[in-house]
């Protein structure tokens, strides 16, 4: 079965909005480094098994502004406040990867966070995926992808905190709501997975992240914030 595996939070300073993240929530984060050629840095909030949000910007000025020219569908964001860009879900296997792929009749990206744009830890590491379909495609039109990591032991939900970023680390999704319906939800994933086997609540609204519930030692802690297409 396809599980949630992260959640990403989009601002123009990824820095700041990691800072007020930790205030409002008491939750630590870590620095999880950058994406050379998207010229993006990551900040990180383990929710305990295996969930993450991704605290995500730009810190390479000269690939935005490229962007900017390009016309590209991330260009657009550069003028934006912070909000949820994606949502996103881990397949078990390649295998199983490779099946929604089919079943949604597209291709399995293995290039996008290959070896040059992999994920570059600050402790050295590089998180090669492969994932289906690209980010550029699923989050702007505020649907989920799924993503495979070969190796769970570099999955960034398990990497420790810094203890002076917050009070407490997360203890598990409690619920998360996005827009769309159950019938949209259970159709883009044509049977790899249903709405019943998640702790989502749907709102109607235009599809992508609304918010995200997270359980705390201070209990319940709900992130709200504007979908990317809100």
């Amino acid at each position: 079965m396809l599980k949630l595996d992260h959640f990403c939070l989009f601002a123009p300073n990824h820095y700041k909005a990691a800072f007020d993240l930790s205030a409002e929530t008491g939750l630590r984060h870590y620095d999880g480094g950058f994406f050379p050629k998207a010229g993006i840095g990551t900040k990180i909030f383990p929710l305990a098994a295996d969930l993450f949000i991704e605290v995500e910007g730009f810190v390479d000025m000269s690939i935005a502004r490229a962007l900017w020219r390009s016309k590209s569908s991330v260009a657009s964001w550069l003028n934006r406040p912070e909000f949820f860009a994606g949502w996103c879900f881990r397949a078990e296997s390649e295998d199983e990867l490779r099946a929604f792929a089919d079943l949604r009749g597209i291709s399995v990206d293995t290039t996008s966070l290959d070896a040059d744009n992999a994920q570059q830890m600050m402790n050295g590491e590089k998180v090669i995926l492969s994932l289906a379909p690209t980010a550029a495609d699923a989050w702007p039109a505020g649907q989920p992808n799924v993503y495979f990591w070969p190796d769970m032991l570099k999955h960034d939900a398990r990497y420790p905190t810094d203890p002076h970023t917050g009070r407490f680390d997360g203890q598990g999704l409690a619920w998360i709501e996005v827009g769309g319906t159950v019938e949209n939800f259970d159709a883009y994933f044509c049977g790899m997975t249903t709405a019943a086997e998640h702790p989502i609540r749907f709102n109607g609204q235009s599809p992508g992240l609304y918010a995200v519930a997270v359980n705390t030692p201070a209990g319940e802690k709900v992130i709200r914030r504007p979908s990317i297409s809100g």
